[in-house]
Protein backbone atom coordinates (compact mmCIF):
# COMPACT_ATOMS: atom_id res chain seq x y z
CA UNK A 1 0.00 0.00 0.00
CA UNK A 2 1.00 3.66 -0.26
CA UNK A 3 2.12 3.93 3.36
CA UNK A 4 4.43 0.92 3.02
CA UNK A 5 5.83 2.19 -0.28
CA UNK A 6 6.68 5.53 1.35
CA UNK A 7 8.13 3.96 4.50
CA UNK A 8 10.43 1.72 2.46
CA UNK A 9 11.12 4.50 -0.09
CA UNK A 10 10.19 2.34 -3.08
CA UNK A 11 10.80 3.86 -6.48
CA UNK A 12 10.97 3.26 -10.20
CA UNK A 13 13.99 3.57 -12.44
CA UNK A 14 13.30 4.97 -15.93
CA UNK A 15 13.59 2.70 -18.94
CA UNK A 16 16.44 4.71 -20.45
CA UNK A 17 19.92 3.21 -20.18
CA UNK A 18 21.57 6.58 -19.45
CA UNK A 19 19.07 8.84 -17.66
CA UNK A 20 20.49 8.39 -14.14
CA UNK A 21 24.09 8.68 -15.35
CA UNK A 22 23.28 11.91 -17.20
CA UNK A 23 21.43 13.31 -14.16
CA UNK A 24 24.31 12.57 -11.79
CA UNK A 25 26.93 14.02 -14.11
CA UNK A 26 24.93 17.28 -14.30
CA UNK A 27 25.18 17.36 -10.49
CA UNK A 28 28.96 17.24 -10.74
CA UNK A 29 29.72 13.53 -10.27
CA UNK A 30 32.15 11.92 -12.66
CA UNK A 31 31.27 8.80 -14.63
CA UNK A 32 33.97 6.96 -12.68
CA UNK A 33 32.30 7.87 -9.37
CA UNK A 34 28.90 6.67 -10.60
CA UNK A 35 30.43 3.35 -11.69
CA UNK A 36 32.29 2.98 -8.35
CA UNK A 37 29.00 3.58 -6.53
CA UNK A 38 27.47 0.65 -8.41
CA UNK A 39 24.86 2.75 -10.22
CA UNK A 40 26.33 2.32 -13.70
CA UNK A 41 28.36 -0.36 -15.38
CA UNK A 42 30.82 -0.40 -18.25
CA UNK A 43 31.50 -3.43 -20.44
CA UNK A 44 33.23 -4.23 -23.74
CA UNK A 45 35.06 -0.90 -23.51
CA UNK A 46 31.81 0.92 -24.25
CA UNK A 47 30.49 3.97 -22.43
CA UNK A 48 29.00 3.44 -18.94
CA UNK A 49 25.28 2.65 -18.83
CA UNK A 50 22.75 2.73 -15.99
CA UNK A 51 22.83 -0.58 -14.13
CA UNK A 52 19.18 -0.32 -13.09
CA UNK A 53 16.66 0.63 -15.77
CA UNK A 54 12.97 -0.12 -16.04
CA UNK A 55 12.90 -1.70 -12.59
CA UNK A 56 10.97 -1.39 -9.35
CA UNK A 57 13.59 -0.08 -6.93
CA UNK A 58 14.23 -1.10 -3.32
CA UNK A 59 16.69 1.15 -1.45
CA UNK A 60 18.88 -0.91 0.89
CA UNK A 61 20.22 0.57 4.13
CA UNK A 62 22.93 -0.60 6.49
CA UNK A 63 22.27 -1.36 10.15
CA UNK A 64 22.62 2.34 11.04
CA UNK A 65 20.06 3.39 8.44
CA UNK A 66 22.56 4.80 5.93
CA UNK A 67 21.84 4.25 2.25
CA UNK A 68 24.18 1.53 1.03
CA UNK A 69 22.81 0.13 -2.23
CA UNK A 70 19.74 -0.90 -4.21
CA UNK A 71 17.76 -3.88 -5.32
CA UNK A 72 15.77 -3.74 -8.56
CA UNK A 73 12.96 -6.02 -9.69
CA UNK A 74 12.35 -6.53 -13.40
CA UNK A 75 8.93 -5.30 -14.56
CA UNK A 76 8.97 -7.05 -17.94
CA UNK A 77 10.07 -10.55 -16.88
CA UNK A 78 13.58 -9.97 -18.24
CA UNK A 79 16.50 -11.70 -16.51
CA UNK A 80 17.65 -11.40 -13.90
CA UNK A 81 14.33 -10.95 -12.14
CA UNK A 82 16.11 -9.33 -9.17
CA UNK A 83 19.32 -7.35 -9.45
CA UNK A 84 21.34 -5.99 -6.53
CA UNK A 85 24.01 -3.33 -6.45
CA UNK A 86 27.47 -4.84 -6.92
CA UNK A 87 29.82 -4.97 -3.97
CA UNK A 88 31.19 -1.49 -3.27
CA UNK A 89 33.01 0.30 -0.46
CA UNK A 90 29.69 0.63 1.41
CA UNK A 91 27.61 -2.30 0.13
CA UNK A 92 28.23 -5.97 0.90
CA UNK A 93 25.30 -8.41 0.76
CA UNK A 94 27.01 -10.63 3.31
CA UNK A 95 26.87 -7.86 5.93
CA UNK A 96 23.46 -6.25 5.32
CA UNK A 97 19.89 -7.42 5.94
CA UNK A 98 16.98 -5.69 4.20
CA UNK A 99 14.68 -3.70 6.53
CA UNK A 100 17.00 -4.20 9.53
CA UNK A 101 17.14 -0.45 10.20
CA UNK A 102 13.32 -0.34 10.40
CA UNK A 103 12.95 -3.58 12.38
CA UNK A 104 15.74 -2.98 14.89
CA UNK A 105 13.66 -1.26 17.60
CA UNK A 106 10.92 -3.91 17.50
CA UNK A 107 13.49 -6.73 17.58
CA UNK A 108 15.17 -5.22 20.64
CA UNK A 109 11.82 -4.76 22.37
CA UNK A 110 10.62 -8.35 21.84
CA UNK A 111 13.94 -10.20 21.63
CA UNK A 112 12.88 -12.02 18.47
CA UNK A 113 13.63 -11.56 14.79
CA UNK A 114 12.05 -13.28 11.80
CA UNK A 115 14.27 -13.77 8.73
CA UNK A 116 12.66 -14.17 5.29
CA UNK A 117 14.21 -14.61 1.86
CA UNK A 118 13.03 -11.65 -0.19
CA UNK A 119 12.12 -7.98 -0.31
CA UNK A 120 8.44 -8.61 -1.01
CA UNK A 121 8.13 -11.05 1.90
CA UNK A 122 9.60 -8.44 4.24
CA UNK A 123 7.38 -5.67 2.86
CA UNK A 124 4.25 -7.80 3.20
CA UNK A 125 5.14 -8.76 6.76
CA UNK A 126 5.67 -5.16 7.85
CA UNK A 127 2.46 -4.08 6.11
CA UNK A 128 0.57 -6.72 8.13
CA UNK A 129 2.03 -5.54 11.43
CA UNK A 130 5.06 -7.84 11.80
CA UNK A 131 7.74 -5.21 12.31
CA UNK A 132 10.49 -7.58 13.49
CA UNK A 133 11.05 -9.06 10.01
CA UNK A 134 14.23 -8.73 7.94
CA UNK A 135 15.28 -10.30 4.64
CA UNK A 136 18.43 -11.66 3.08
CA UNK A 137 19.58 -10.06 -0.18
CA UNK A 138 19.45 -13.05 -2.46
CA UNK A 139 22.33 -14.69 -0.66
CA UNK A 140 22.73 -17.25 2.10
CA UNK A 141 22.91 -16.08 5.70
CA UNK A 142 26.49 -15.40 6.74
CA UNK A 143 28.33 -15.34 10.08
CA UNK A 144 28.24 -11.52 9.83
CA UNK A 145 24.43 -11.64 9.61
CA UNK A 146 24.26 -14.01 12.57
CA UNK A 147 26.49 -11.76 14.66
CA UNK A 148 24.40 -8.71 13.78
CA UNK A 149 21.16 -10.43 14.84
CA UNK A 150 22.63 -12.02 17.95
CA UNK A 151 23.48 -8.59 19.36
CA UNK A 152 19.82 -7.58 19.60
CA UNK A 153 17.78 -10.82 19.55
CA UNK A 154 17.52 -13.91 21.77
CA UNK A 155 15.52 -15.89 19.20
CA UNK A 156 15.83 -16.09 15.42
CA UNK A 157 12.93 -17.53 13.41
CA UNK A 158 13.78 -18.67 9.87
CA UNK A 159 10.68 -18.20 7.72
CA UNK A 160 11.79 -19.37 4.30
CA UNK A 161 9.71 -20.51 1.35
CA UNK A 162 7.90 -23.81 1.83
CA UNK A 163 9.45 -25.41 -1.27
CA UNK A 164 12.49 -27.67 -1.29
CA UNK A 165 14.89 -24.80 -2.07
CA UNK A 166 13.57 -22.84 0.89
CA UNK A 167 14.05 -25.76 3.25
CA UNK A 168 17.61 -26.28 2.01
CA UNK A 169 18.30 -22.60 2.67
CA UNK A 170 16.94 -23.00 6.21
CA UNK A 171 19.20 -26.01 6.80
CA UNK A 172 22.26 -23.99 5.71
CA UNK A 173 21.21 -21.05 7.88
CA UNK A 174 20.92 -23.25 10.96
CA UNK A 175 24.61 -24.13 10.65
CA UNK A 176 25.56 -20.44 10.64
CA UNK A 177 23.76 -19.87 13.94
CA UNK A 178 25.26 -22.90 15.72
CA UNK A 179 28.23 -20.72 16.66
CA UNK A 180 26.10 -17.96 18.18
CA UNK A 181 24.40 -17.86 21.62
CA UNK A 182 20.90 -17.57 20.18
CA UNK A 183 17.87 -19.85 19.89
CA UNK A 184 16.90 -20.74 16.32
CA UNK A 185 13.50 -21.89 15.10
CA UNK A 186 12.29 -22.86 11.64
CA UNK A 187 8.76 -21.87 10.64
CA UNK A 188 7.42 -24.29 8.03
CA UNK A 189 4.80 -22.86 5.69
CA UNK A 190 2.00 -25.06 4.33
CA UNK A 191 1.65 -26.12 0.74
CA UNK A 192 4.89 -24.68 -0.59
CA UNK A 193 3.69 -21.10 -0.07
CA UNK A 194 5.98 -18.17 0.53
CA UNK A 195 5.28 -15.61 3.29
CA UNK A 196 3.93 -13.03 0.81
CA UNK A 197 1.40 -15.54 -0.58
CA UNK A 198 0.30 -16.61 2.88
CA UNK A 199 -0.29 -13.03 4.07
CA UNK A 200 -2.25 -12.21 0.91
CA UNK A 201 -4.45 -15.29 1.38
CA UNK A 202 -4.96 -15.22 5.13
CA UNK A 203 -3.95 -11.76 6.36
CA UNK A 204 -1.96 -11.09 9.52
Amino acid sequence: DTETAKRFQLGLSPGSRSELLEHLTTLGYSQEQVVRAGLATSSNNGPPRDLFHGRLMFPIHDDQGNMAGFGGRSLDDSDPKYLNSPRTEVFDKGHILYAFHLAKANIKEHGEVVVVEGYMDALAAHQHGFENVVATLGTALTPKHASLLRRIADTVVLLFDGDEAGQRAADRAIEVFFREPVDVKIAVLPGGKDPDDLLKDQGG
